[in-house]
């Protein structure tokens, strides 16, 4: 008398055909679950390079409007508080939206 076998049908215990059809889905649901998070990884990659190309967008309008602010005005100057009587040159550079 052999238990397993014996047993094996009602205790509900999966055949070995049935075993090995299941150890080949869990490496198809795992790779589906990769495929998911690699195109979740690729949209967060694009909308950085997208925020990149935005930043560097607004830092070069920016510095063309510093260069262009301080070709205007380049002998600004302003009193210390510190030190009355004395004054200094003003290092003067506006301020963008994107350092607020």
């Amino acid at each position: 008398m052999n238990i397993d076998e014996d047993t094996c049908k009602w205790l509900g215990c999966p055949t070995p055909l049935e075993m090995y059809k299941h150890q080949c889905v869990m490496p198809q649901d795992e790779i589906a679950n990769l495929h998911q998070q690699l195109r979740s990884a690729r949209e967060n990659i694009q909308r950085l390079i997208q925020m990149k190309d935005h930043m560097a967008t607004d830092k070069a309008s920016t510095e063309t409007d510093s260069r262009r602010h301080s070709t205007i005005s380049p002998g600004l100057t302003w009193k210390n508080p510190n030190r009355v009587g004395e004054s200094a040159a003003l290092n003067w550079s506006p301020i963008s939206a994107t350092t607020c």
